[in-house]
């Protein structure tokens, strides 16, 4: 009989797709036991180390841990065989946040982006820099991510396998306002997707499975297809940050599986 493995799924608000996502097919799996942990926001950066587990340092987070994992308040790295982090930040957004207002050389468009929905308004001014420069930044803001701060608290207390589902872009269905026009017009988003997965490898540490999403699930590489994007909020307000269940599905289902790319240490 084989074994069954104890799988920590660790994330922030994108974690309620994947719930939901799972559940229905959790009985296909029966060698795989998912807990999920998760916050909205940033809360889970208020995580800290204790004592071979990862806790909750204000009593909010400790409240959205128990209800996310129906019951636990702290994440004991001997409970699990193997973790998986989802979102928390650690996507193709934060690349294009770098491009709103840093624009490598080769880059065509050059006017400013101050209603780029569904990114808060800026006033910022543009500024035209190398392509290492951009490259530095970008990765700079990847590092800074919430994936890459609990990765590194798992990797102090466990040698358990970390898988890493980049975070969502935003849905394809935000192309239709007319702010992206520009720098969709220039060629720029296509150039940004060519080095985002690159990019991505980049900023992560060592030893980290990095699971992206298939062409079928994105479009122009940076946005989530429109068939996979969140439905409406309630009131028929659009979501354009969050995905289906079925996106959240494949995802989780690729980091299960042995087919994504692994991160080695140097030697």
């Amino acid at each position: 009989m084989s074994k069954t493995e104890r799988i920590c799924v660790l994330g922030n608000s994108h974690l309620a797709a994947a719930k939901r996502g799972w559940v229905p097919v959790a009985d296909q799996y029966p060698h795989h036991k998912l807990t999920f942990f998760g916050a909205p926001w940033d809360m889970m950066g208020q995580l800290e180390v204790e004592e071979g587990a990862l806790i909750a340092t204000t009593p909010k987070l400790a409240g959205k841990l128990k209800r996310s994992s129906d019951g636990l308040d702290r994440i004991e790295a001997c409970d699990f065989d193997h973790f998986v982090l989802y979102g928390l930040q650690y996507g193709p957004r934060r690349i294009v946040l770098t491009y709103r207002n840093f624009r490598p050389v080769s880059f065509e468009w050059r006017a400013p982006l101050h209603d780029l929905a569904p990114f808060r308004r800026s006033f910022d001014p543009v500024q035209a820099i190398s392509e290492k420069l951009f490259d530095r930044i970008a990765v700079a803001g990847l590092k800074s991510s919430l994936a890459m701060r609990i990765a590194g608290q798992l990797q102090q207390i466990t040698d358990a396998p970390i898988s890493l589902v980049t975070a969502p872009g935003f849905s394809e269905n935000a192309l239709e306002c007319g702010d992206w026009d520009g720098p969709l017009g220039a060629g720029d988003l296509e150039r940004l997707a060519k080095r985002t997965p690159r990019l991505l490898r980049k900023a992560c540490l060592p030893g980290i499975n990095i699971v992206q999403p298939k062409p079928h699930l994105t479009r122009l590489g940076l946005f989530t297809a429109a068939t996979y994007a969140a439905p409406p909020r309630d009131g028929g307000q659009p979501d354009h940050v969050h995905t289906s269940s079925e996106y959240a599905r494949e995802m989780l289902a690729a980091a299960l599986g042995s087919d994504q790319l692994v991160e080695r240490p140097a030697a």
